[in-house]
C-alpha cells in the first residue's frame, strides 16, 4: 500500500469511528429526551387525574346539596299543602 492509500483509509477509518460516535451520542441524547418526555407525559396524566378527581368531588357535593335543597322544600311544601287541607277542613266544618 503506498502513503496515500494508508492515509486513506486512515481517513475512513476515522470518519467511520466518528460517525458511530455521533450516532450513539445522538441516540443517547434521543433516550434521555423520551425519558423526560416519558416523565412530563406521566407527571401532566398524574396532575389531571388529580384535578379530575377534585373536580368530581366538587361535582359530587354539588348535586348532593341541591338534592338535600330540593328533598327540604318538598317537605315544606308538603307540610305546606297539609296546613292548607287543615284550613280548608276547619273552614268547611265551620260553613256547615
Amino acid at each position: 500500500m503506498d502513503k496515500n492509500s494508508r492515509e486513506m483509509a486512515e481517513m475512513n477509518k476515522n470518519h467511520e469511528n466518528e460517525k458511530k460516535k455521533m450516532r450513539a451520542q445522538t441516540e443517547e441524547r434521543l433516550a434521555e429526551i423520551e425519558r423526560l418526555s416519558n416523565t412530563k407525559i406521566n407527571n401532566l396524566h398524574d396532575e389531571t387525574k388529580k384535578e379530575l378527581a377534585k373536580k368530581n368531588q366538587e361535582m359530587t357535593t354539588m348535586i348532593s346539596n341541591i338534592q338535600q335543597r330540593a328533598a327540604a322544600e318538598q317537605e315544606e311544601a308538603r307540610k305546606a299543602l297539609k296546613k292548607s287541607e287543615g284550613k280548608s277542613e276547619e273552614r268547611s266544618g265551620k260553613k256547615r
